[in-house]
């Protein structure tokens, strides 16, 4: 592994070209500035930047994360040897105005995060929907609303039963844990290995005994139960799980046509990158009411490029 031998300097500066300053190091590329608080005393202070540093790494974490998404979604993604040679040339005059726009593309990140959101949102309420659909279908034989409880003088209970019942052992069940002269009928709505659906009808005044015996074997209210016919509910709820899709559908078509986003929100992904370099630089830098301090390492052999380039083009002096 090649070794570069390197030589510290010292620059200071006035605080008005602090950024001008930082740009040129930033760009030059082979300097590395050093936090430097011991140099602290008198008014001499280290700039607070964590507000601006926060805004704009939250903007790169929601650029990266809006590339990503059009990455897999839009095929967009390129091999690791390709992605070497993947460098776009920017005129000057078209970096500006992609500086200029960072705001608006920034806001493209955002639509393509919440299209993506959305369509997350949708699979999930889809397939909650399916699978109320698949609940409701074991009721399907149910010729009342699965929410029903009472007539004027009866009690009703529908719910579940762990394993397979018939109509026969389900009666005996019950009546074991009733008193005798406790009358009441049941329907097997359906049976799996896995649970029984059951419909028990008894008087109003016995609905409390009956209900301590159901529980006593296991017996659950559906949860969600339909508040009409069950095979109209189901075709009601189909209806939403088509609407569901076909919403599905054009958010996904809208995602896809953010792929014309995707070169100007990788140029926001290595501003943002870039900016944060610029401001975590001048974090380390002291400043006092007039100047700004540096300290940091260049590569021995840029160390006289760098002192002449720098103190031709500022005010300032570098050791």
């Amino acid at each position: 592994m090649a070794k570069v031998k390197l030589q510290r300097f010292e620059l200071i500066a006035l605080l008005e070209d602090s950024k001008k300053l930082t740009d040129f190091l930033q760009h030059y590329g082979c300097a590395h500035i050093e936090k430097n608080d011991n140099k602290l005393s008198g008014e001499a202070y280290i700039q607070n930047l964590s507000p601006i540093t926060d805004t704009f790494r939250n903007k790169l974490e929601t650029a990266i994360k809006a590339k990503d998404i059009l990455e897999i979604n839009c095929n967009l993604k390129k091999s690791f040897i390709d992605s070497l040679n993947d460098f776009v040339e920017l005129e000057m005059h078209e970096y500006k105005q992609l500086c200029d726009d960072a705001d608006i593309i920034f806001q493209k990140c955002i639509k393509v995060c919440d299209t993506e959101r959305m369509i997350e949102e949708i699979k999930e309420q889809s397939a909650q929907k399916k699978s109320l659909i698949d609940k409701y279908k074991l009721w399907d034989n149910l010729d009342i609303p699965m929410n029903s409880s009472q007539t004027v003088s009866t009690a009703i209970f529908l719910g579940n039963m762990r394993f397979r019942y018939t109509k026969e052992e389900f009666l005996k069940s019950l009546s074991d844990n009733l008193s005798e002269d406790i009358a009441f009928d049941c329907e097997i709505v359906s049976s799996s290995d896995l649970q029984t659906c059951v419909f028990v009808i008894c008087h109003k005044s016995d609905s409390k005994e009956v209900s301590t015996a159901l529980s006593k074997l296991g017996f659950t209210k559906p949860d969600n139960p339909a508040k009409k016919l069950v095979k109209k509910a189901v075709s009601d709820v189909e209806n939403e799980v088509r609407e569901l899709e076909e919403k599905l559908e054009k958010e996904k078509s809208d995602l896809i046509s953010y792929a014309s986003f995707y070169d100007e929100i990788r140029f926001l992904c290595d501003y943002c990158t870039m900016i944060l370099d610029k401001y975590e630089a001048v974090s380390k830098a002291v400043t006092t009411s007039n100047t700004i301090y540096y300290e940091g390492y260049v590569p021995e052999r840029n160390g006289d490029q760098l002192k002449f380039e720098i103190e031709k083009s500022f005010t300032a002096q570098l050791e």
